[in-house]
């Protein structure tokens, strides 16, 4: 079988490669978790919120390099779980941290 007929097969079935999507790791357990705070707080004021903080932290690879990766899969499966890809730094790194 030729390139040119598989390709062909492939655009035929909308299949095409893609970006790789990447997401957060979270166990279905976190995510619950994650929802049932928010669900709690939905109708809070700007006084309620005015006692808390939000922190987050981001580790930055030094030196790493981007590659763009893709992934061969029709339109519909964009989050399916071999489709996406989950960063993990390899390298040295340094931590960022900052509150509002």
């Amino acid at each position: 079988v030729s390139d040119t007929t598989v390709w062909k097969a492939l655009k035929e079935r909308g299949i095409k490669p893609y970006r790789e999507e990447f997401k957060f790791i979270l166990k279905s357990e976190n995510k619950l978790l994650r929802l049932a705070y928010c669900i709690e707080r939905k109708d809070w004021t700007i006084v309620e919120w005015g006692n808390y903080g939000f922190t987050d932290e981001m580790s930055i690879e030094v030196g790493g390099l981007y590659r763009l990766h893709l992934v061969w899969r029709d339109s519909t499966e964009r989050w399916h779980e071999d489709c996406v890809g989950a960063m993990k730094k390899q390298g040295i790194s340094v931590m960022c941290w900052g509150m509002i």
